[in-house]
């Protein structure tokens, strides 16, 4: 961990090269981490190696298929050359974190393919309504609400995030989605009661946060939109990647929150601060 530590401040510092060197070090001690074979991939492709960047990502992918940043990174090296391919990893990325539909990333995809992106959209929300068809699961379930909502089968995706909520009441981000379908219906008294469900689950969601201090600010409530705007702000800036979130856990130790290379990955692929709604298109 602590070669990697150092590479990361040696690439935040331009040290690229340097950044490898220690990276290689780490990978040697440590061959099954599958963010520091991601992390090496990027930096060999900003250094102009990208056989070697395929390589160290393929890795990561291989060692940890459950971590959408890692298929995004490969899409994103590949998408010029290989559309299809890439699409496929994005669309892996979507099927395992569908609140990447709502960030600067997904955005830019569909500005650049919107055919495409709206083809992985179906696809994804096919592929999970079939593992439903066999085997239910909320999160699944959860999941393909998300999705139902992005390709604007709005009135499906509620009654999706209904039923999750009913099977799975715990889950905090079906209030949230409840919440954002009532606020685009006008239907604001519902709205503040599904965001606050969604709260008191997940105090710390930057989503429900957010919205929540942008209808106070629309209604005029400064003291409220200024507190939930400061609560937003601290979660965003918190907000830690799956790898720092694993170690804290396994070593019960603060961690970088951001340990992803290049730096500003995580926020590309996030959901972004909107002021009351979801990402759409400009």
């Amino acid at each position: 961990m602590t070669y990697a530590i150092a590479g990361l401040k040696c690439e935040r510092s331009g040290s690229v090269e340097e950044a490898i060197h220690l990276y290689e070090e780490a990978i040697h001690l440590n061959p099954f981490d599958a963010l520091f074979q991601h992390n090496l991939g990027r930096l060999y492709f900003m250094n102009n190696q990208p056989d070697s960047a395929l390589i160290y990502l393929s890795q990561a992918i291989e060692t940890d298929p459950n971590t959408a940043i890692y298929h995004i990174s490969k899409g994103l090296i590949i998408e010029s050359q290989h559309s299809d391919e890439a699409f496929e990893a994005y669309k892996q990325a979507v099927l395992l974190s569908p609140d990447i539909i709502d960030s600067q990333f997904f955005k830019d995809l569909k500005k650049r393919n919107p055919v495409k992106t709206e083809e992985l959209l179906k696809n994804a929300s096919n592929e999970l309504l079939q593992i439903l068809s066999f085997q239910y699961s909320s999160i699944i379930e959860a999941k393909s609400g998300k999705i139902l909502l992005a390709l604007g089968e709005t009135e499906r995706a509620y009654e999706t995030f209904r039923h999750v909520t009913q099977i799975h009441p715990n889950l905090n981000r079906p209030w949230y989605y409840m919440g954002f379908i009532e606020q685009e219906k006008k239907s604001f008294e519902v709205m503040q009661e599904l965001y606050k469900k969604s709260l008191f689950l997940s105090p710390f969601d930057y989503l429900p946060l957010y919205t929540f201090a942008a209808y106070y600010e629309e209604t005029g409530n400064k003291s409220k939109s200024d507190s939930y705007y400061k609560a937003a702000e601290k979660a965003w800036k918190n907000k830690r990647s799956v790898h720092s979130s694993r170690c804290k856990r396994m070593y019960f130790t603060d961690t970088e929150k951001d340990d992803v290379i290049p730096k500003g990955l995580l926020d590309y692929i996030s959901p972004v601060f909107q002021t009351n709604k979801l990402i759409k298109d400009e």
